[in-house]
């Protein structure tokens, strides 16, 4: 793969928790990631050493290692519900219990970073558990001019996987799209941003060579209508895994006034087709409902 240029950093967002439920050798579990919205800034808090063992009158060996991996993520506010997740608290009925929490439960955290070329890089620390300052603090609204605006701060302390992992990132730029010297496609199945955030936030224990683990699809409501000459009926559809506004068409008509107006069909009073077809299309993905016409 040829060289790219390297990219600065000019934004972060998407910052998303999965509690680790199970780590060894062979592989991890995790539960149902939940995004957090309002990031601020991710700071790592990774510090570098290095050490040096002296013998026969000079430096005989030396090591490097990393401390305190982990980072510091700075958000708009925590949800006290997410809150007491991340530490192992109670939040019932709506009250927060800010409780000597113990042993808080661990979590992997996943974030994508803004490149200046307009792609993202994802990056996810693998285990780890949250410390927080306390939340009930406040700063007074300033009586003219702007608002301080005050933000909520929860340290991430990463810990060692039973594979060995810490801290994973992939590029945008290096697997959508990417060719090799053969000029085939890296990864087939990895076909989009949408595709690739898709699997990545969803699992984290994904890699691009398990290609599209998370399926994309439409589906269209109502699956199935009976529509009568000159009526109409209205057509929904629901998203999994991918974003945008559908797009209705519908087939099999042998009337002009037999059309889409949205999500709506009209059948034309002069329609003799006695079945229809509503399809709804994103990009390549695609759903189509059976529509029978009465009274033809």
């Amino acid at each position: 793969m040829a060289n790219r240029k390297p990219r600065p950093v000019i934004g972060v967002s998407g910052y998303t928790i999965a509690e680790l439920l199970t780590d060894t050798a062979t592989g991890r579990t995790y539960g149902t990631p939940i995004q957090l919205p309002g990031t601020v800034q991710i700071a790592a808090t990774d510090t570098a050493n290095a050490a040096t063992f002296d013998a026969d009158d000079g430096a005989y060996e030396s090591v490097s290692y990393i401390e305190n991996r982990g980072h510091t993520l700075t958000t708009a506010a925590l949800p006290p519900d997410i809150s007491a997740k991340m530490k192992g608290a109670l939040y019932v009925g709506g009250v927060y219990h800010d409780n000597d929490w113990g042993n808080p439960p661990e979590f992997a955290a996943m974030w994508r970073v803004l490149k200046s070329n307009d792609k993202y890089r994802y990056t996810r620390e693998l285990r780890g558990k949250y410390s927080f300052a306390s939340n009930v603090g406040g700063q007074t609204k300033p009586s003219s001019g702007a608002p301080n605006f005050q933000t909520a701060t929860a340290t991430y302390k990463s810990l060692k996987t039973a594979d060995g992992g810490y801290r994973e990132f992939i590029d945008e730029d290096e697997v959508v799209g990417a060719m090799n010297e053969s000029d085939e496609l890296l990864y087939p199945e990895i076909t989009s941003r949408e595709i690739l955030e898709a699997n990545f936030f969803s699992n984290p224990y994904w890699k691009p060579d398990d290609g599209d683990a998370v399926t994309q699809s439409i589906t269209i409501n109502p699956a199935t209508a009976t529509v009568a000459v000159g009526g109409n009926q209205e057509f929904t559809a629901s998203l999994k895994n991918i974003t945008g506004t559908p797009t209705f068409a519908v087939t099999g008509g042998t009337s002009g006034d037999t059309v889409m107006t949205g999500g709506v069909l009209t059948v034309g009073a002069d329609e003799t087709g006695a079945t229809l077809a509503v399809t709804a299309t994103i990009d390549t993905v695609s759903a189509t409902a059976a529509v029978t016409v009465t009274g033809v």
